[in-house]
């Protein structure tokens, strides 16, 4: 016995490499070079260089290299089998520094199932750079599946977005690692378990639930608490449900969008609730939602001009879908002040191509508006050649057709500044006459 346990192991290690070459081919169905692959007396697999071309479920060719391997077993509280790996790169796909791993089968006479660990540090993928990823999952059905699977991401960052994440989980389960995962119905769920954001908006207590199947990614998302421009805007409650097709890389074509307790510090408003739908093509993105104002306050720079309250607001926004060059932006609302007060508005503006996270330059804004009372009217248009301006910097065009009506239909509103209103009048009334009504240019 002694002599057949040496003779064995005298063999592992001088035929060993040869042995584990051709099992390692003929197991992954794909071409695999291993250089000073050796094997210890401890019966520890080590190589200095793997390169791989091998072939996958969904018939795309994964290519790679892993400089530095070492593949050994352990015997503590339990037998568990550890590999290691330097410098890796798979083509099309991204890069790790470094990782490790440690597989527990059940027992050392029972490898149908399995728990596995492991730790990849510095992983990049295109844009996207993660300082640490955790891995534990659960295999099952000799190694064919994944019965659950749980990874945490330690400082995640984008690069387009310039978002940063420092911690977040995402967990799956039911994945057969035999069959294209295109063809499966996988559900998952992500969950943001520290400071998400970038220089120009963080999200709190975010989350993520979703179901894959057939490259389709179904997904319901939801953040307690967001903040733009370092706070002016805050949202309560923000939600979004869409679609994205791993296949042609593309979202929607609906998306829907919720939230509660909006606030704004310029101009000063706060929404109680907000709800909007998002339809995008090849060619454009429409965008159509509706909220309940509760207080908005106008002002030209520190003069108080209006106050509006519980008003409800109506809007469609369309823009292409193509940013890289300069593109035009059109934007049409409708505010009911009261049931009889009506403002209707469109904006105009061209956008220089997007280039963010840095956004873009504005320039040539232009509103158009309609403001309605019971038997009179103004119309308006107001324009700027930089972008968004102070209302007082900007170019005004106004219209009544009964200046005296109006003026005192909207007093009755008691929308506008007391101070304003008669001010508003008088420099209405030294307008251009025409009919019952006055042009004014300023």
């Amino acid at each position: 016995m002694t002599l057949i346990v040496c003779t064995a192991w005298g063999g592992a290690i001088v035929f060993g490499p040869a042995i584990i070459t051709r099992a390692v081919n003929t197991a992954l169905g794909g071409k695999v070079e291993i250089r000073r692959l050796n094997v210890s007396p401890k019966l520890q697999v080590t190589a200095s260089v793997i390169e791989f071309e091998l072939d996958t479920p969904h018939n795309i060719p994964l290519r790679g290299m892993v400089r530095g391997f070492d593949l050994g077993w352990q015997f503590k509280d339990e037998f568990a089998i550890v590999a290691k790996v330097g410098p890796t790169r798979v083509e099309d796909i991204g890069s790790v520094k470094s990782a490790q791993f440690k597989f527990v089968p059940t027992s050392l006479f029972d490898w149908s199932s399995a728990e596995t660990a492991g730790t990849l540090s510095t992983v990049n993928h295109e844009q996207i750079d993660i300082e640490t990823v955790t891995i534990e999952a659960v295999l099952g059905d000799t190694f064919n599946s994944l019965k659950a699977v749980d990874l945490t991401l330690d400082n995640a960052s984008v690069d387009i977005l310039a978002m940063r994440a420092e911690k977040l989980k995402i967990e799956t389960r039911d994945v057969e690692l035999d069959i294209s995962i295109l063809t499966q119905e996988i559900p998952f769920k992500l969950s943001n378990l520290g400071p998400l954001g970038s220089d120009f908006w963080s999200i709190d207590g975010f989350a993520v639930d979703g179901n894959f199947q057939d490259g389709l990614l179904e997904f319901d998302a939801a953040a307690k608490r967001a903040e733009f421009m370092s706070g002016d805007v805050s949202i309560d409650e923000l939600s979004m449900s869409s679609k994205y097709n791993l296949v042609t890389k593309k979202f929607g074509p609906q998306a829907q969008v919720a939230a509660k307790r909006i606030t704004a510090q310029s101009p000063e408003m706060r929404i109680t609730e907000y709800t909007g739908d998002v339809t995008l093509n090849d060619t454009s993105l429409m965008q159509t939602g509706r909220m309940t104002v509760e207080t908005l306050a106008l002002k030209s720079g520190a003069t108080f001009l209006a106050e509006i309250a519980d008003a409800g607001l109506k809007y469609e926004v369309s823009l292409p879908t193509n940013v890289d060059r300069e593109f035009s932006v059109s934007a049409g609302a409708k505010l009911q002040i009261s049931p009889d007060l009506l403002v209707s508005s469109v904006l105009d503006m061209t956008i220089s191509p997007l280039n963010l996270p840095d956004c873009c330059t504005l320039r040539d804004s232009s509103v158009r508006y309609l403001i309605e009372v019971p038997g009179a009217k103004l119309t308006g248009a107001s324009s700027c050649d930089d972008g968004f301006c102070e209302i007082d910097k900007m170019r005004h065009s106004l219209k009544t057709d009964d200046t005296d009506i109006f003026f005192e239909k909207l007093a009755e509103e008691k929308v506008l500044s007391p101070l304003v209103l008669p001010l508003a009048y008088y420099a209405m009334r030294e307008g251009i006459p025409n009919g019952s009504g006055h042009s004014l240019n300023f």
